[in-house]
């Protein structure tokens, strides 16, 4: 797919971790797209990589809401709320998702 950096290199200039976070995908009203429900495959100081059923959000902006599981079991999952942009999409190999 188009968006790719050349030769498969990352844009990402951090380290990425895997690390499975639910996330919520809140569009701009003019985008006229429901909130995605969904979860993180992995995350950076400069971005994260979401998975999604959509394939057409390239240069989309929209409102990205993590949860970070709690440390303890009694705590409640800490909210991180940040504007975000899609910079690529990418079917995952062997799946319909994209990420």
């Amino acid at each position: 797919m188009t968006g790719q950096p050349p030769n498969g290199a990352s844009r990402r200039q951090t380290p990425r971790h895997p690390v499975r976070w639910k996330a919520a995908m809140v569009f701009d009203k003019s985008v006229g797209k429901p909130i995605i429900h969904t979860q993180t495959e992995d995350l950076s100081l400069g971005g994260a990589a979401i998975l999604s059923t959509e394939k057409d959000l390239m240069g989309t902006t929209l409102t990205l809401l993590l949860a970070q599981p709690a440390v303890n079991g009694s705590d409640a999952p800490k909210m991180l709320k940040a504007r975000a942009a899609v910079v690529s999409t990418v079917q995952k190999p062997g799946e319909t998702g994209f990420r």
